[in-house]
């Protein structure tokens, strides 16, 4: 595969091997976006027809699978937050397993598996969800837990091939599903169990041999935050038949949306998967719906090239009648909020540390010095407390959830005057603190937003304005117009400067520090403007209206209209 965005195939895909022989090298397996490698004669891993792919917690099945690691050859923590520094050995994997891992210490991985593998017997299968709605669950994380063990794997949005989530699972199991933010809920999506070439491939050979089929049956069990009436079920989907087959083939799955999948009447069935037919669904209780995918189909089951174990799901608040009584929109919600000082303790406890705010969890910076961090990750929700100035200062922020400063109702410092300040640090040199999301870098020192990040604070008269008369190059003064009255600028404010020559539009943009406040005009009628250091290049003013200079009042105006500043201070 291709280390390309362009050309980045999303994951999950199945590699068959045979006959494959190892000289001078102890190395065999480079796993990378949940490859699934099928070890057909046991020349790669030693077991034959076997299983190999990334540990994901859910996916972890002690009766069928081996759990290797592959740097320290024991068990590893499968409590391990999602989010957490890469294991810090460094340099070469020193290991004598057959799995190779990239490392980067001190790099913040998203996802990461802890450098473990597992082996199964039984067959493991691509799951996809693919073109999710609402609007708002794209980018997001996906919860995936096993609920006989309670483990949980978090996985990335696809944005480029599946525009979804797509992952390996182990047949003959269960899953549960739930969008990791709090209140965000399914309200249609794409599923498909596996690939119908590979399951036609295995009909086959087991017909050819005289051999029955062995059976195979997978369990999606999608969670939501808010009580639902009901769900419905349309298989198969006709946008993956068509990814795979073509428009005519598209067309005719798409005829066959008009017979719904019913869901069951007697909903006790759910609990015993391995016994219900293909695409059999329902709810157990208005939070949890189910849809069970088996192998081999009926004899009435549609043509593998129709893609029978694909299909299309809508989540229902209301009966098809209508509601009744009006239900509220969905909303993140948290019942309250945890000081910083109460959530992480004390700035020299949460010194240099990556952190985590839980989705479940609102957290209200109220800090009163600066707090330096190694990094910040937002799953929940991260407010500021405006009673006083705020600072933090990290390498880099992943929101997921929701960064907020203000809000329209109380805008920040409107009655304090409080100013909050993120700095970020790093260099793009300092590849030690990197944030990788499944195995790709988003580099560093940023502000990674998925989710939401919202800013309010008091307004500001005449953040733009324009000069009165153009200035030549290496001017120190300007007189500008303003249009609601005294201009209160104060010295130590940045100004800048806005392009009139169109050349080089951008590296004609210029800003300076104000020597001195804002001062009255009298005799020119404007207010004075005064900075050291001489302009480069000359500004047009209004007498030209197709080149005019705009005077944006840069960071003095950032301060006081969404009380927040974002730094980048090199190392």
């Amino acid at each position: 595969m291709c280390w390309s965005k362009a050309k980045w195939r999303q994951g999950a895909f199945t590699y068959r091997f045979s006959g494959v022989k190892f000289i001078n090298s102890s190395k065999r397996i480079f796993v990378l976006k949940k490859g699934i490698y099928w070890d057909l004669d046991g020349s790669l891993t030693g077991v034959a027809n076997s299983y190999t792919t990334w540990a994901d917690k859910h996916n972890w099945h002690k009766d069928t699978c081996t759990l290797h690691n592959a740097l320290e050859n024991q068990e590893p923590d499968l409590t391990m937050m999602p989010a957490a520094p890469q294991h810090d050995s460094g340099g070469i994997d020193p290991s004598s397993s057959i799995f190779h891992v990239l490392q980067s210490p001190g790099a913040l991985i998203h996802s990461r598996r802890n450098f473990s593998f597992i082996t199964c017997l039984t067959p493991i299968r691509k799951f996809e969800i693919a073109y999710p709605e609402p609007f708002r669950v794209y980018l997001r994380q996906l919860n995936i837990t096993n609920p006989d063990t309670q483990l949980t794997q978090t996985v990335e949005y696809e944005e480029l091939e599946v525009f979804g989530w797509t992952f390996p699972v182990v047949a003959n199991s269960r899953i549960e599903i739930m969008l990791n933010l709090v209140g965000l809920d399914f309200e249609e999506g794409a599923i498909r169990y596996g690939f119908s070439d590979l399951l036609s491939m295995k009909q086959r050979e087991a017909m050819t041999a005289g051999q029955p089929v062995s059976p195979e049956c997978f369990q999606l069990i999608v969670k939501s935050w808010s009580a639902l009436n009901h769900y419905k079920l349309m298989a198969p989907d006709y946008e993956m038949v068509g990814t795979r087959r073509g428009a005519d083939a598209a067309m005719k799955a798409k005829q066959q949306l008009a017979a719904l999948k019913e869901p069951l009447t007697d909903v006790s069935l759910l609990s015993s998967p391995q016994n219900l037919p293909t695409l059999a669904h329902g709810m157990s209780n208005p939070e949890t719906w189910s849809v069970t995918f088996r192998f081999p189909l009926s004899d009435t089951s549609l043509p593998m090239e129709q893609e029978p174990l694909s299909a299309r799901f809508q989540a229902r608040r209301c009966p098809d009648t209508g509601c009744t009584l009006g239900l509220p929109d969905m909303d993140f919600f948290w019942n309250h909020s945890i000081p910083w000082s109460i959530y992480f303790g004390s700035a020299s406890a949460v010194l240099n540390q990556h952190l985590v705010i839980n989705a479940s969890d609102c957290v209200l910076f109220d800090m009163d010095g600066e707090v330096s961090i190694k990094n910040l990750t937002v799953f929940g929700k991260l407010s500021f407390d405006d009673s006083k100035d705020r600072t933090l200062q990290t390498d880099n922020i992943i929101v997921w959830g929701v960064l907020e400063v203000g809000t329209p109702q109380a805008p920040y410092g409107a009655q304090t005057g409080a100013v909050a300040r993120i700095r970020l640090r790093g260099s793009v040199y300092d590849t030690q603190t990197y944030v990788y999301i499944e195995e790709q870098t988003l580099h560093n020192k940023l502000i990674a937003v998925a989710g939401e990040v919202n800013t309010f604070g008091s307004p500001v008269p005449d953040p733009w304005l324009w000069l009165e008369s153009t200035i030549d190059k290496g001017a120190t003064s300007a007189c500008v117009q303003p249009s609601s009255g005294k201009v209160t600028w104060p010295a130590g404010s940045e100004v800048v400067f806005a392009p009139t020559e169109y050349d080089q539009p951008n590296s004609d943009v210029e800003s300076r520090f104000l020597s001195s406040p804002a001062a009255w005009d009298g005799g020119r009628q404007c207010w004075l403007l005064k900075w050291t250091q001489g302009l480069s290049n000359r500004r047009f003013a209004g007498e030209f209206p197709s080149a005019t200079t705009i005077m944006s009042h840069y960071v003095h105006s950032l301060q006081e209209s969404i009380g927040l500043w974002f730094f980048s201070q090199s190392q």
